[in-house]
């Protein structure tokens, strides 16, 4: 009976999707990588790749937004982040980013959407 009970409850636990969006622009402009998730929701970075994609390499200086709010600003020709505790963004809030100039900037991003 308790492992019935123990199958259930498990059963209820909502599962998390990882997601993944791609990252490629050239432009200074604010650029939404995410959309806003909907009312009620949050998006959870769990990995972010940023390299420039100028040949040759340059640093490029990058703000992480979540939706009009600076989270982080970021400079460097490859960027890794891996998020082991998830980078809350604000609930019904995009993931986007900005680069202070118009080099191109390639990468990737995983995530996940989460109830709050």
């Amino acid at each position: 009976a308790d492992i019935a009970l123990i199958k259930a409850d498990v059963a209820e636990i909502p599962q998390k999707v990882q997601l993944h969006a791609a990252i490629d622009f050239s432009s200074a402009s604010a650029q939404t990588i995410i959309a806003a998730p909907g009312a009620g929701t949050r998006i959870r970075l769990t990995r972010l790749s940023l390299v420039s994609g100028s040949d040759p390499q340059v640093n490029v200086e990058i703000a992480l937004k979540s939706g009009a709010t600076t989270i982080e600003t970021v400079k460097g020709a490859a960027m890794v982040f891996d998020y082991p505790e998830h980078r809350n963004l604000g609930t019904n809030e995009a993931f986007v980013v900005q680069c202070t100039t118009a080099d191109r900037v390639i990468g990737g991003v995983d995530y996940y959407i989460e109830a709050v």
